[in-house]
């Protein structure tokens, strides 16, 4: 773990948030400075094949990426950047305190972040600010936290060789000879007009045949209830513990794009 990277980072994050309108998000606490702390590792590892920038041991802890080790040094880079410390009462002990930072001279602190990390941190930051629930939601729905269960390492690994996984798709689409390219567009295009053919056929026969009058016999009623069996017995009222498998961390679905946690 590099004390003096992550130090950089928590003096670019309050940084950032002192430049907001709002005054509520110029503030911010320690579940708020680890989160921006693990997209800024998200973002390098992006660029960098998996390698994070601050070389913290991301645990998926609670729902969410943790360290204790950080959790316990951050007060230390709060002091050692002059931030204010703001404490105050709280059902919630990690909720306690706010840090902020005034009259930091934000060009030479930007040129201490690299730029893998900069530009799209600062939009979170912008657009989260100490705003608790959304930046959490925002941070539980990013790929690694969905590639990774509770109490495991967060992997980063996934980003390893995605930037050359990219450029082979794109090079083999180049490299498609010309005839090739020229059968693959003559079938869509021949795709479409068939769809179209078939759409305008389900037109005409819609205008063509007669409204069909529902018969409430017999039969009609029997296949109500016939259906409505199928929903099982009635809901039981009240408050009900649902449990699911251990195996669904592992699930597929939580590795789809825009899938929370």
């Amino acid at each position: 773990m590099n004390t003096l990277r992550i130090q950089n980072l928590v003096q670019y994050i309050l940084t950032e948030a002192a430049q907001d309108e709002d005054w509520r998000n110029r503030e911010l606490g320690p579940i708020h400075i680890i989160k921006y702390l693990y997209l800024a590792d998200m973002y390098y590892a992006m660029e960098k094949e998996g390698e994070t920038y601050t070389g913290i041991d991301w645990q998926f802890y609670h729902f969410g990426p943790w360290n204790l080790e950080l959790y316990k040094n951050i007060p230390q880079s709060i002091e050692n950047i002059g931030a204010y410390t703001r404490n105050f009462e709280s059902q919630y002990n990690q909720d306690g305190v706010r840090w902020s930072l005034k009259n930091a001279q934000y060009d030479e602190v930007v040129k201490r972040v690299p730029s893998q990390i900069l530009f799209r941190l600062k939009k979170d930051i912008r657009d989260y600010g100490a705003a608790t629930f959304d930046l959490l939601h925002y941070v539980y729905a990013t790929e690694p936290m969905r590639s990774t269960a509770p109490n495991e390492s967060i992997n980063f690994g996934l980003f390893l060789n995605r930037e050359k996984q990219i450029q082979s798709t794109e090079i083999d689409s180049i490299s498609l000879s010309k005839k090739k390219q020229k059968k693959l567009k003559e079938k869509m295009r021949n795709l479409k007009e068939l769809n179209k053919a078939k759409l305008a056929e389900k037109k005409r026969n819609a205008l063509v045949k007669p409204p069909i009058t529902p018969r409430y016999d017999d039969v009609y009623t029997e296949g109500v209830e016939w259906l409505e069996s199928l929903a099982g017995p009635e809901i039981i009222q009240g408050k009900q513990e649902v449990v699911f498998s251990n195996s669904i961390w592992k699930s597929p679905a939580r590795k789809r794009d825009h899938v929370s946690n």
